[in-house]
């Protein structure tokens, strides 16, 4: 069974669309593995929302206007690299803040 995007994506498109997810997910595993992270620190996050939303709206524009999906795998390019700087400092700033308070103690 084939989806409705198929073949309406290129490869790179794709990528590029889920880049922001996949480094999320790779970002909880290795937290994982990190004592002073917890499952908590991963919080939402403004810039991740907006990647959200203008994934769901290319979703609907590649189906009726595919000639505009370009313009927007673009964007949500660039702020699928701003969101992932975002998140990275922000679980180096709870670990840093963890371990600050575990110091202290």
């Amino acid at each position: 069974m084939r989806s409705a995007l198929h073949g309406l994506l290129s490869t790179g498109q794709y990528f590029v669309f889920l880049s922001r997810d996949i480094m999320t997910a790779i970002g909880f595993v290795v937290a994982r593995f990190i004592p002073e992270l917890t499952t908590s620190a991963f919080k939402a996050r403004a810039l991740g929302k907006t990647v959200t939303v203008f994934q769901i709206v290319t979703l609907v524009v590649v189906l009726h206007f595919p000639q505009a999906t370009m313009p927007l795998i673009a964007i949500i390019g660039a702020l699928s690299a701003v969101s992932i700087v975002d998140y990275t400092l922000a679980l180096v700033r709870e670990r840093d803040r963890v371990r600050a308070r575990q110091a202290s103690q």
